[in-house]
C-alpha cells in the first residue's frame, strides 16, 4: 500500500479522483509516525518525492524482516522439541 501511495505522488496524480483518495487515505495510517521527520522535495510540475514514505517502506520492511526470522526461530525450536519428545517417548535415552 505504501508503495502505491508514492507512486501518485511523485507523479502528480489528481487527489480528485476516488482510486487516489483511496490509496492515499489507506496509506495515511502507516505513514503517520513518520510524517514531518523529512521535507517534501516538490518539482515545477507539481510531483511530490515524500522521502517519509520511502523511510516508512524500508523501516516496516526491517520489522518484517525481523518478525519472519523470530517466527523462523520459533519455529524451529518447536520442530526440534517435537522430535525429542518423540524420539524418548520411543524408548531412546537422553545424552546430556
Amino acid at each position: 500500500m505504501l508503495t502505491l501511495a508514492f507512486f501518485p505522488l511523485l507523479f502528480n496524480a489528481s487527489t480528485d479522483a476516488d482510486f487516489t483518495q483511496w490509496v492515499y487515505g489507506s496509506a495515511d495510517r502507516a505513514l503517520e509516525p513518520f510524517r514531518g521527520i523529512f521535507p517534501w522535495a516538490t518539482a515545477d510540475n507539481g510531483s511530490v518525492l515524500d522521502f517519509a514514505v520511502l523511510v516508512t517502506i524500508i523501516v516496516y520492511d526491517i520489522v518484517a524482516m525481523v518478525a519472519q526470522g523470530a517466527i523462523h526461530w520459533i519455529d524451529r525450536k518447536i520442530f526440534e522439541e517435537r522430535v525429542k519428545a518423540r524420539w524418548l517417548a520411543e524408548g531412546g535415552t537422553p545424552t546430556a
